[in-house]
């Protein structure tokens, strides 16, 4: 029996240590896992960080398209405006040049020359008056 005592008493205290290493150890786990949580939710913070600033520069870089498309919008149009005036007055010039020469020719007047150029001005003038006309 004092062999049965002797053995128990000795079972207890390891048993009691064992214990405690276990739970120390079981904290120990936890607070790695804590600081293993606390690193993946600072690297996920960065990362939403970088993320919004990207959004942020991708936003602007929207608005500024935006304002460009307007702008080459309004050119697009002034440029039609002017390509219909210019070619309208283009053809004004040779329709009143051909004419007016044509008809200083047929007619055999002496200054064909002043006729065509006159005719010339005077198509380009309505020309340009039909091209106002035309952009309105």
């Amino acid at each position: 029996m004092d062999l049965k005592k002797n053995f128990e008493s000795q079972l207890i205290p390891i048993t009691e240590n064992t214990i405690a290493n276990e739970k120390l150890y079981a904290i120990e786990k936890i607070n790695q896992d804590i600081q293993s949580l606390l690193e993946c939710t600072m690297i996920m913070n960065e990362l939403v960080k970088d993320q919004g600033e990207q959004i942020n520069s991708i936003e602007d870089q929207i608005i500024n398209s935006k304002s460009k498309v307007n702008q080459a919008n309004k050119e697009l149009e002034q440029a039609s405006a002017y390509q219909i005036k210019y070619r309208c007055g283009v053809a004004g010039i040779i329709i009143g040049g051909v004419l007016s020469g044509g008809i200083s020719l047929g007619l055999s007047l002496p200054f064909t020359g002043i006729t065509v150029i006159g005719g010339s001005l005077t198509g380009y003038y309505y020309g340009n008056k039909l091209s106002n006309q035309l952009a309105n």
